[in-house]
């Protein structure tokens, strides 16, 4: 179930092993270890996956459905915000930066109001 739940993420996040493992520090190897559930990552891994997936280490292991969002968990079921990060999980990293920019700008502006 984790290895599952490691590569839909993965997947989600539109990279590949080789990507996942340069920004994890480790191989693709080990990767497609945790994937196939030869391994298991230790605690400091889960942790440092679930804030690349923007999911709760509980969501990795199959504990819950809740998408993580700077300590605010959302019903995913009935929520407008999930619908949004749906699509923006889609976007390649460069154009998911931008987006985090703009965010960042507006949330900026609109404390500065």
């Amino acid at each position: 179930m984790l290895g599952d739940n490691i590569r839909e993420n993965r997947e989600k996040l539109g990279i590949n092993q080789v990507e996942l493992a340069k920004l994890m520090g480790v191989s693709k190897q080990t990767v497609s270890n945790w994937e196939n559930d030869n391994r298991i990552p230790p605690t400091q891994t889960l942790d440092k996956l679930a804030d690349i997936f923007n999911v709760t280490t509980d969501s990795l292991l199959g504990r819950s459905e809740d998408l993580k969002l700077d300590n605010t968990y959302i019903d995913i079921e009935n929520d407008e915000d999930y619908a949004v990060a749906k699509e923006i999980s889609k976007l390649d990293v460069e154009d998911k930066e931008f987006i985090k920019q703009m965010i960042k700008k507006l949330n900026k502006n609109k404390q500065e109001k």
